[in-house]
């Protein structure tokens, strides 16, 4: 189903899956590529991890930029949406902005029942998945990341709104997933895995930056062409690893 609710003025569709009373207050906040979450996989995703036990909210973060009826867009003509994407990207601001979207997200599924919350973000969803890690968003557990944007999203530089401070501020477990043509920052064994082993136990220790297998694309898990096996087999395992962190960090009851 879909909610209309109001955040800064504006009329905000949130996808949702789920009631949080039989799920034990454990909740999902997905945060959508660069393309909107009304095309691709996105909401199958929503109701995959909703079938296990979570009440799934999914906000529409670019405000009906996109016609939700565009639902099964191909590639070539995501590629002429690139000047739409980017403009939206580079006029929404952190706060005031996407963060008091996620708020409104937060607080209609605290009126569902949810209690503990768990991030997913893709692509440019995973700056707000990231940034809304470092505490300024009260009920969140972890987050997880595939093949993320931050960097292209986050200010330049070192300071506040940078990648690297971004990292550095999280107060939950993370968990990365990075396909080849992510930047080597990004990828198992780079900065982003430094910044966040050094974080104080025992959140450094809980946090994570995986390579899905080789030959996997940015994107791929939202878009991919899941008739190919690798791509069929990495959303799969995008599937496993995201439940498997939610169990460990999401609490029930």
């Amino acid at each position: 189903r879909t909610i209309t609710l109001t955040s800064q003025g504006q009329a905000m569709r949130v996808y949702v899956v789920g009631d949080g009373a039989p799920t034990g207050g454990a909740g999902i906040l997905m945060c959508h590529d660069i393309f909107g979450g009304d095309s691709g996989r996105h909401k199958q995703i929503c109701d995959r991890l909703a079938a296990e036990g979570y009440t799934v909210c999914m906000p529409d973060l670019f405000h009906d930029s996109y016609s939700s009826e565009e639902v099964d867009v191909p590639m070539w003509k995501l590629l002429t949406y690139l000047p739409k994407a980017f403009s939206q990207v580079l006029s929404r601001s952190w706060s005031p902005g996407v963060l008091q979207d996620l708020q409104c997200t937060l607080g209609l599924m605290q009126e569902l029942g949810v209690r503990s919350v768990g991030l997913v973000g893709f692509c440019y969803g995973a700056w707000p998945a990231m940034r809304a890690s470092g505490g300024e968003l009260p009920g969140v557990a972890c987050a997880v990341s595939a093949h993320p944007s931050v960097h292209n999203v986050a200010s330049p530089g070192t300071g506040e709104g940078s990648a690297e401070a971004i990292v550095k501020g999280v107060q939950c477990p993370q968990l990365v997933l990075s396909t080849d043509n992510e930047p080597p920052a990004w990828r198992a064994g780079g900065d982003v895995s430094r910044w966040l082993a050094a974080l104080p136990a025992p959140l450094g220790p809980q946090s994570e930056v995986m390579n899905f297998p080789s030959g996997l694309q940015h994107g791929f898990v939202t878009r991919g062409d899941v008739s190919r096996a690798a791509v069929r087999d990495g959303v799969r395992l995008f599937l496993d690893e995201t439940v498997a962190f939610m169990a460990l960090h999401v609490q029930r009851g």
